[in-house]
């Protein structure tokens, strides 16, 4: 019977390298990659087709399932676009799987023999950034791909958003109509486009009306913790604010922890706004003012996109379908009061 460590020594690698080269890892250069799967053969040991096949992509036969892949973990409304995505496609004869594409695109070559592997016929992104090699071979190949949630900068993969700026623009509007005159800005990290529209919406409305102050702006990561941290930074360096406008809820979330910290009731002392519209916004706890993002919208058209690249790879005119946001009025906007913050 032969084992890793015989590979290993035909091959002149360590073992650990044998280990991720068959079990479809990335972390192994092309050269030992095929040196690893030579020696496995020479030895006869059973070697999958899919590996050792990344140059071509031509003869690639797909299974009819739909790789859908983002980060449950850290995207609370993951599961929304998901299951819209699954239960289209099932009506239309595909299988959908979650996948951790992130595990293995740093290694493109790791990407391509990953769709090899599970046969997949299309690929659905929900909210994450593509890597540029990556995005290289979707383009190449033309590999059916769309984005959801964000879009790519360079604009090569089909993409459905909710409308960024608007929803950005809407909240600021409806904070400074309610008297709010410096207003925070918590946003996402600058390589999210998403994050990086909401922004741009804040700025366009605070320089309409003469109101932007860059010191009031944030960009940092899309979590709690940052929430929390940025909003206890702005308050220990003694900005001057009424209000907040978070890029996400989950920000928001974090900026109401840290306001309570400091004794600071929302919406009397500080009023606060977020985006999303995720479910635990509307718990009575928060009960938070927020813009939503149509996601199981976004799931379905998504859905539709990517079966109409998979079944007719003529296609080339790529589409970036932008859908409504929406304002949600609830308990933590309120017009400035006298003794506000200011």
């Amino acid at each position: 019977m032969v084992k890793l460590k015989d590979i290993a020594e035909v091959a002149g690698v360590s073992v650990s390298t044998v280990s991720r080269t068959l079990t479809n890892q990335s972390g192994v250069s092309n050269k030992l990659r095929a040196k690893v799967i030579d020696a496995a053969k020479q030895l006869g040991y059973p070697v999958k087709p899919y590996l050792g096949e990344t140059s071509s992509f031509s003869n690639y036969k797909p299974k009819g399932i739909i790789g859908v892949t983002g980060d449950p973990m850290h995207n609370p409304f993951f599961y929304e676009v998901f299951s819209a995505v699954e239960a289209y496609a099932n009506s239309r004869g595909y299988t959908v799987m979650h996948w951790n594409a992130q595990s293995v695109w740093k290694d493109v070559n790791a990407f391509i023999n990953t769709i090899r592997y599970h046969q997949f016929s299309g690929m659905v992104c929900i909210s994450i950034e593509i890597p540029e090699p990556v995005e290289e071979f979707i383009k190449s190949s033309q590999f059916p791909c769309i984005t959801v949630g964000r879009y790519m900068k360079s604009r090569l993969i089909d993409s459905v958003t909710a409308d960024n700026i608007n929803g950005s623009v809407i909240a600021t509007e409806q904070i400074i109509n309610h008297g709010h005159e410096r207003v925070l800005f918590i946003g996402g990290p600058h390589e999210s486009t998403a994050s990086i529209d909401r922004a741009r919406g804040y700025m366009e409305v605070m320089n309409r009306h003469g109101l932007f102050d860059n010191s009031l702006v944030f960009f940092t990561s899309l979590n709690y913790v940052s929430g929390y941290k940025t909003t206890m930074a702005a308050l220990q360096q003694g900005l001057k604010f009424t209000a907040i406008f978070a890029a996400s809820d989950i920000i928001a979330i974090g900026v109401l922890d840290a306001l309570t910290k400091n004794n600071l009731r929302v919406p009397d002392d500080i009023s606060v706004v977020g985006f999303d519209n995720i479910e635990m916004s509307n718990y009575n706890i928060f009960k938070l003012t927020t813009v939503n993002q149509p996601k199981k919208e976004q799931g379905l058209v998504a859905a539709e996109r990517i079966l109409q690249l998979v079944e007719n790879s003529t296609i080339n005119q790529r589409q970036h379908i932008v859908l409504p946001a929406e304002f949600i009025p609830r308990n933590t906007l309120q017009p400035i009061r006298p003794k506000a913050r200011a």
